[in-house]
Formats: C-alpha cells, sequence, structure tokens
C-alpha cells in the first residue's frame, strides 16, 4: 500500500468514527410513491448524476439542486450519498417525483440514512437492490447498487435503469469485481435500453480497465464528456463518476452531455446527459 492511500484511509477511518455511521444490512428499497407517470414515451429524456456527499440537509446544497432541476428539467436523477431521514418528508423530490432508496449507512447523530436514489416521474414496474459481499474497512459497511425497470408506452421493452455506489477501501479487486458482476448479470436478462451509472470508485488502473472491459463486453458504451472530462472527480488520476449505456437501443442526443461546474455543496460535479431513441 503506498503512503498516499494509507493516509486516505486514516482520514476516512477518522471521519466515520467521529459521524457515528452504523453499516445497514438489508436489501429492501424504500420507496417514495410521487410519480407523475406509469410508462416512459419515446420522447428524448435527460439524466442527471451526481455524488452529493451527503449534503442535502445543507441550504446551498438545495439552493443549487434546485436550479440543477429548473435549467435541466432531468427525467431521472441518480443521487449517491443521499441522506434520508424516513420521519421527513423527502428533500430531493417535487410533487411530480417519486423515488427509489437504497441505504448502505445509518447516521446515529442524524437518525437518518445515506445511500443511493433514484428519482424520476415515472413509475418504475421492478426495482431491486444490492448491497456488496465485501465491506468498507472501520464501519464493516457494504455499498450499495438500485434497479429500476421503467416500462415504455406501446412497447414491450423497457428501460433498465442502475444506479450504484462502488466499493471503496479494498485493496484487492475482487470485492469490486463481485460487485459489477451483480450488474452483468442483470443486464444480461433485461431486453431493451440500459443505463448504468453512478460513482464507481474507480481510482486504479486496475479497476478502471475491469471497468471498460465489462462495460463493453455488456454492448455499454461511457458517454463521453470530451475535454469538460477534466472537471470529472478523479482519484489517483482515474475518473470515478461515469454513465454508461446501451448504444443498440440508444443515442446520445449531440452536444448534451456536460459536467456541471462551479458548484459548492459537493466535491463531485453534477454530469448531464440526453438520450434519444434509436429504434
Amino acid at each position: 500500500m503506498t503512503k498516499q492511500r494509507s493516509l486516505v484511509i486514516a482520514a476516512a477511518a477518522f471521519l466515520l468514527i467521529s459521524c457515528g455511521y452504523v453499516a445497514v444490512e438489508s436489501e429492501q428499497p424504500i420507496s417514495g410513491d410521487g410519480y407523475h407517470q406509469q410508462q416512459l414515451t419515446r420522447l428524448p429524456f435527460r439524466v442527471l448524476l451526481w455524488n452529493i456527499h451527503k449534503e442535502n440537509d445543507n441550504a446551498l446544497w438545495q439552493q443549487e439542486y434546485l436550479q440543477l432541476q429548473q435549467q435541466l428539467l432531468p427525467d431521472f436523477i441518480l443521487l449517491q450519498e443521499l441522506v434520508y431521514k424516513p420521519q421527513t418528508t423527502a428533500n430531493f423530490t417535487d410533487k411530480h417525483q417519486g423515488f427509489e432508496y437504497l441505504a448502505n449507512l445509518y447516521i446515529t447523530e442524524s437518525k437518518s440514512y445515506s445511500g443511493v436514489g433514484s428519482i424520476a416521474r415515472v413509475k418504475p414496474d421492478y426495482h431491486r437492490a444490492h448491497l456488496t459481499r465485501a465491506k468498507e474497512p472501520i464501519t464493516n459497511s457494504a455499498k450499495p447498487t438500485l434497479i429500476t425497470r421503467y416500462p415504455i408506452t406501446d412497447s414491450e421493452h423497457s428501460l433498465l435503469l442502475i444506479n450504484l455506489h462502488g466499493i471503496n477501501f479494498q485493496l484487492s479487486i475482487d470485492g469490486y469485481k463481485q460487485q459489477l458482476e451483480v450488474i452483468a448479470d442483470e443486464v444480461k436478462q433485461h431486453t431493451g435500453a440500459v443505463i448504468v451509472a453512478g460513482d464507481f470508485n474507480s481510482w486504479s488502473e486496475q479497476r478502471s480497465d475491469y471497468l471498460v472491459t465489462l462495460m463493453a463486453n455488456m454492448g455499454l458504451q461511457a458517454v463521453d464528456f470530451g475535454q469538460q472530462s477534466s472537471h470529472i472527480k478523479s482519484f489517483l488520476g482515474q475518473r470515478l463518476d461515469h454513465i454508461y449505456y446501451s448504444r443498440e437501443w440508444l443515442v446520445v442526443k449531440a452536444d448534451s452531455p456536460r459536467v456541471i461546474t462551479g458548484l459548492q455543496s459537493s466535491d463531485h460535479s453534477p454530469l448531464y446527459v440526453t438520450f434519444e431513441w434509436r429504434h
């Protein structure tokens, strides 16, 4: 282990202990049923991806998030490190949106959860959740993967959307492979469009190479953010956040990919893209 990685792990351990995090073991997702539509149309649709660093109770984050929603009008919002308090109204949806949520941590101080959330106007007809078998050190917590499927108007096919936060502080790549192989199994069983997105924690060449190879084998292509890619959150020279899509079914709308810069509430920059249907 390099000295740099040792220092990062030690710092993360201190933060986790001081915040009172407890591992969650239930793979039962939480649903917020405010969905406005029962089916997805064949119109272009917009996706926003963002690791929000547990900041959604912060007034600055709420202001930036509202501005993103008003300016970009995303149809699907995929958030990692999203805080959810079951006793309060969700502060990440509007009256036309519902959500699916999977927690991997319980925060004792605020009596809330941290996990991944998939927010949409369309109601999924299927959802499934996975927590990694591999565990992060100190908290002994898993990392979450949330799978949702959305029916399409006048079609026997559907859109499969996978939102994940990759296993992080593991020196072996085995746990990382196991998490991604679960995704591969879901994709293989699906006929139709697929989007896989999240903070993959692809911080080493070994992780990045495995991710690229696996996605290619599934027929999935990474959204190209061009020169803006330099603004995507990275560590040890490797980008962490990615959006992959099935090129057989979907096309990236020209000039739509954007990395949203200038926001201050999270150390990750949101990624945004519009997809069109190939057929």
